[in-house]
Order: C-alpha cells, then structure tokens, then sequence
C-alpha cells in the first residue's frame, strides 16, 4: 500500500484511526480506534468473515495511524 494511500487515510478519517497490518504479500487497512484489550480482540476477531480469521495471528502492525511506521 503506497504511503499516500495511508496519509489520505489518515486526514480522512483522524490521527490514531486508520492501521494497516500485512503478512507475506498481503495487506489489510483498517479504520477505526486500535483494539488492544484481550476481550475486545476475540470479539473483532470473532466478527471476521472465516476466510480472514485464520490470518489475524500472522498480521503484524506495519503503519498505526499516527503517520509513523
């Protein structure tokens, strides 16, 4: 994901509000405030279609929102 993308992403919607995790080739980008609780973690994993469940484990945090990486 080109660094632009993000920090449209990041005016768009808020410092602290968008992330983008990756595993091998893939990325996710995600907006909203960062779940860091162990509850509120299974609770959004839990929500996750089947075929994005089994990755959550592999993503690491690669840009957090707040225009760092």
């Amino acid at each position: 994901m080109k660094d632009a993308t993000l920090r449209a992403l990041t005016v768009a919607f808020g410092n602290g509000m968008v992330s983008m995790m990756d595993v091998d080739e893939s990325c996710v980008a995600m907006t909203g405030p960062m779940v860091s609780a162990p509850e509120e973690m299974a609770a959004w994993k839990a929500r996750l279609p089947p075929e994005l469940r089994q990755y959550v484990d592999l993503w690491r945090l690669v840009y957090n929102g707040t225009g760092e990486k």
